[in-house]
Formats: C-alpha cells, sequence, structure tokens
C-alpha cells in the first residue's frame, strides 16, 4: 500500500515539476500564508466535490450506465447492502476509480495550464476519500490513532456520522 502512496505522489511531483518548468518565467515569490490558504481551499474542494459524487452516485446512479455504471454504481450499490465488505479488499482496488479519476483531471489541469497548489491538493486529497470513508467502516481498534483524532474533532468523518447515512438508506 505505501509504495502505491509513493508511485501516486512521485507522479503528481512530476507534473508539477514539468508544470513549473514551463511557467519559470513568470512565476512571483508566493508568502507561507498564500500556500496555506490555497491548500486549505483545495482540502476545502475536494470534501465537497466527494460528497456531491457520493450524493450523486446515491441519488441517480445506475449500474447500466456505460463506462461507469459497473466500475462505480455497481460497487456502490454493494456497498449499501453489505457496508464491511469493501474495507477488506486491497488498496488499489477501493481506490482505482477515484485514482483514474485524478489522473485525467490532473491531465486537464496540465492541458489547461491550471495545475497549482489548490488544483494539486484537490486531487491528492480528493483521491484518498475512500479511505477517509473506509476510516469511518473500520472498528475504532483498526482505524490509525491520528485519524481517530481528526475524526473526534470533526476534521474527518466519524463512524457514528456516517452510519446514519447507512440507517437512512440511500
Amino acid at each position: 500500500r505505501s509504495n502505491l502512496t509513493i508511485i501516486y505522489m512521485a507522479f503528481f511531483l512530476f507534473v508539477i515539476n514539468v508544470h513549473s518548468r514551463k511557467r519559470e518565467r513568470s512565476l512571483r515569490k508566493v508568502s507561507i500564508y498564500e500556500i496555506i490558504v490555497q491548500v486549505f481551499l483545495g482540502i476545502v474542494l475536494a470534501d465537497i466535490a466527494s460528497g456531491f459524487v457520493h450524493w450523486f452516485e446515491d441519488t441517480y446512479g445506475n449500474p447500466k450506465w456505460p463506462i461507469i455504471g459497473k466500475r462505480v454504481i455497481e460497487p456502490n450499490i454493494v456497498h449499501h447492502e453489505d457496508p464491511l465488505r469493501f474495507t477488506k479488499g486491497p488498496f488499489l482496488r477501493r481506490n482505482q476509480a477515484v485514482f483514474g479519476i485524478a489522473l485525467i483531471l490532473a491531465g486537464l489541469f496540465v492541458m489547461t495550464d491550471s495545475l497549482n497548489v489548490v488544483t494539486v491538493t484537490f486531487l491528492i486529497v480528493g483521491s484518498y476519500a475512500n479511505e477517509a470513508h473506509r476510516w469511518a467502516h473500520l472498528p475504532t481498534h483498526e482505524v490509525p490513532k491520528v485519524i481517530r483524532a481528526l475524526q473526534h474533532v470533526g476534521l474527518l468523518q466519524s463512524a457514528q456520522h456516517h452510519w446514519a447515512h447507512h440507517r437512512k438508506g440511500f
């Protein structure tokens, strides 16, 4: 799992490097405060986007849709029938659809010259949305301590909050 994360992060660093070399002459000095605000904005956008996508899947998703029906919508339906099933699968299987979307978006951001701190943060945080979802399903003793702390203060979705979604149906 950590090898995949390293490869994924190396890909983003490579894309950023290519992009920054392309724009080297037009770069201005950016303050640490601007970077912090941009990272925060990327995190918020990733949270909103992942919530919207999950809501859209639950509300309108159809497993008969081309391309995403079998790969995205059907597993989402199975997940609502058996919420713990996806927690047992391998890391790449749980996250392959989201990683694929992130890579497509990264390409679009590069092609439209809009790769920046906000969009890179959005891609990295957004691509781990399924892991945050998984942590909300795992028994407390299996959740890393730092993640439990983030759930406790409300920065990540807690199991109690997420289970309300499953109890109400989708």
